[in-house]
């Protein structure tokens, strides 16, 4: 399988209407700004809980950047600038930048050398890898112990970008040490970013994301309760001469920095550096922590909110992964479930419009309410205007916290673009004057 290249381009606006312009505006969160705006208390910043520090890519500077604790996070991501909300997740990989440690077995000599410029801008922390011997392999692998499951894991790897197509470099995720193996092998190429599986025994996926001067590399691994409690990350630098096959002949090197296991996970997530233990990021789910606007959820409005998901929906067993809570909980007033659906819970009745939703797009997400009419209903936009669920009974008044809060029980990652809330029902024409993902 050929995978597409996720590319990263200029940033535009969420929305076509201004704030000025927006009647019965109440709230609005901008991402380009990172600032919110309520009709209270004014354009203001907000405050941002994750405790610990955690890396994201910078959506001007084009490099990873580290933000301290409690810094929130933003990215450029399908064109738009928005912020990054994540569950807690853990790298098990360890020298996760530092290839020459042992913790990499190197087979031959494939000597990992420290002398590019990394991920991050700083000179000497990227590694060359060299396959020179055109008699046998020459790779590097760490080994990460796993439970004996069926669960799946992810693995990622930044490689440098250049135009050698007379090498192809391969990332093999396999799984080790009982009856039946696991083996997932990918070829890529690091002109164009083009991915091909040659070995997929457990079904499994694997993507590219542009990174500017580099590919974001990833594959996920699924056991298959067979004994197998080895986890085996190799990297080999030139696989072969010819796209697709193995060959023993070929040689090259290639460029990597910042390699991440996650386990029990099935996309990647921001990448957390290791040295000689695993490390975990805090999790940042269900905050920020915003005011609630007065008196809206109780009586008349509509919340329109750009989203992201960072996991397909099949992904999800079971549960729901919020979006935007007003009551300390996931189901609340827009959240995703296993089904595909977008959905609105007033604390009595949900309210869904199915989407079957899926990871790294983009999509506009509309929740309205009436208490005088007793309605309330959920739209989606997934680039051709809303469209709406069915519409169901209102309560009369969305059970409510202390505050409003994005991505509540996440289940992966999530960007969260333009969030607008109104205290009045805004028709389907000014919903649409809005955009289209």
């Amino acid at each position: 399988m050929i995978v597409p290249v996720m590319k990263n381009i200029m940033t535009r606006s969420f929305s076509k209407t201004i704030q000025g312009q927006d009647r019965g505006l109440v709230f609005h969160f901008d991402p380009g700004t990172g600032s919110l705006w309520d009709r209270i208390k004014g354009k203001r910043g907000f405050s941002h809980v994750r405790n610990s520090i955690a890396t994201n890519w910078h959506p001007t500077e084009n490099k990873l950047v580290t933000q301290g604790v409690n810094v929130p996070r933003f990215e450029l991501e399908g064109g738009r600038k928005a912020l990054l909300v994540e569950p807690s997740s853990t790298n098990s990989c360890l020298y996760s930048r530092a290839f020459d440690n042992a913790a990499w077995v190197q087979t031959g000599t494939p000597t990992p050398t420290k002398n590019e410029t990394g991920i991050d801008g700083v000179a000497n922390t990227a590694y060359t890898l060299t396959d020179d011997n055109g008699a046998g392999y020459e790779y590097i692998l760490e080994q990460i112990t796993i439970s004996d499951d069926s669960n799946t894991h992810v693995c990622f790897l930044y490689i440098k970008k250049d135009t050698n197509e007379a090498r192809f470099p391969e990332f093999q995720p396999n799984l080790s040490g009982g009856s039946v193996l696991v083996n997932h092998a990918i070829q890529l190429n690091t002109k164009t970013g083009a991915l091909i599986e040659r070995v997929d025994t457990g079904h499994d996926e694997c993507g590219i994301i542009d990174r500017g001067d580099w590919w974001q590399f990833w594959a996920t691994i699924t056991n298959n309760s067979t004994g197998n409690t080895d986890l085996i990350f190799q990297v080999i630098p030139a696989r072969t001469t010819t796209w697709g096959t193995a060959e023993v002949a070929a040689t090259g090197s290639i460029i990597i920095d910042a390699a991440q296991g996650e386990l029990n996970k099935n996309h990647p997530s921001s990448f957390i550096p290791t040295t000689s233990s695993a490390v975990t990021r805090a999790t940042e789910s269900g905050y920020p922590l915003w005011d609630l606007p007065v008196n809206v959820f109780d009586a008349t409005g509509t919340a329109i909110v750009w989203l992201r998901p960072g996991i397909d929906y099949g992904d999800v067993s079971a549960g729901d992964y919020g979006i935007l809570s007003v009551q300390g909980a996931a189901s609340s007033l827009l959240y995703l479930d296993e089904g595909g659906n977008f959905c609105s819970h007033d604390g009595a009745t949900e309210a869904t419009v199915n989407v079957n939703w899926s990871r790294d797009t983009w999509y506009k997400a509309v929740v309205k309410w009436n208490a005088t009419a007793s309605k309330f209903r959920v739209g989606a936009d997934s680039g051709s205007d809303v469209s709406w669920g069915t519409e169901q009974t209102f309560d009369g008044s969305y059970a409510l916290g202390s505050y409003l809060q994005l991505g509540y029980g996440l289940f992966g990652p999530m960007h969260i673009g333009d969030l607008r809330i109104y205290n009045r029902v805004l028709s389907d024409a000014e919903i649409n004057a809005g955009g289209s993902p």
